[in-house]
């Protein structure tokens, strides 16, 4: 589980677009920086798609450790169960403490 709501979800979905890469443990500012390399307006972009949707404002930051909230309920333990067709055979880390 990602969000506790589907106006969470979106939130996280407009806010934070590379959400899929703080469960793997990259926080800001590395965490956006290729996105927004390529989507230089994503703020602009994101303000009005907030708006728009009738979604409140909010940070990069406070998406993140609800994301990180969220994922720390659905897998108490920080990990994921393997997956047999993946490279890397092992159980892998799900989730990091999120810095300062």
């Amino acid at each position: 589980m990602i969000a506790e709501s589907l106006a969470e979800a979106l939130t996280l979905a407009v806010v934070l677009p590379s959400w899929r890469d703080a469960l793997a443990g990259f926080r800001p500012p590395a965490l956006n920086s290729d996105y927004l390399d390529d989507h230089p307006d994503h703020p602009t972009v994101r303000d009005q798609l907030l708006a728009a949707l009738r979604l409140p404002p909010a940070t990069e930051r406070e998406v993140l450790a609800r994301l990180l909230a969220t994922a720390a309920r659905t897998v108490p333990d920080g990990f994921l169960p393997h997956a047999s067709d993946e490279e890397d055979s092992s159980f892998q880390p799900m989730l990091e403490p999120l810095a300062g």
